[in-house]
């Protein structure tokens, strides 16, 4: 949660820019994913579609995948 300014900070000028087509969130770092940083992917793709920026999350380790395949956040992302 205390990284969801910095994230829309980020965001909204990346995917506004119109200079992407993709964009790959490194989560190799991360070892747990809570409800707070599900909504955060979740505005990032409604974003990403809104701009036709195809997103994709990477290294993802094995707890973070469990969770999001839960979510099925795999029907939204490309996950590997």
């Amino acid at each position: 949660m205390g990284a969801h300014r910095e994230f829309n900070r980020a965001r909204h000028p990346l995917l506004g820019s119109g200079k992407l087509d993709a964009l790959i969130l490194d989560l190799s770092g991360v070892d747990y994913i809570d409800s707070s940083a599900l909504g955060m992917l979740l505005l990032l793709n409604k974003d990403a579609e809104n701009c036709h920026v195809d997103v994709s999350l990477k290294g993802c380790r094995p707890m973070v995948l469990q969770v999001l395949k839960m979510a099925n956040f795999h029907k939204m992302f490309k996950i590997g």
